[in-house]
């Protein structure tokens, strides 16, 4: 899998080896979350887990509104 990523703003970050974006029902295939998820020691974590943790972090930046998180 190449490690580039486009520039445009709607340009995907995760891609599958075909470049196309990743959907529920082929993720954990193709990134082996479960075996990373066992690599980091907290069982049933998911993905979207991680989009909860990002915004609690980023709410913590002085001046930043909810607004900005949502977008």
């Amino acid at each position: 899998m190449g490690s580039y990523v486009g520039e445009a703003p709607e340009t995907f970050v995760f891609t599958g080896e075909s470049g196309r974006n990743l959907w529920r029902g082929n993720f954990n295939k193709l990134v082996t979350w479960p075996e990373a998820v066992a690599a980091v020691g907290v069982p049933g974590l998911h993905f979207h887990d991680l989009r909860h943790t990002g915004n609690t972090l980023a709410s913590r930046a002085p001046g930043t509104s909810l607004r900005d998180i949502m977008a």
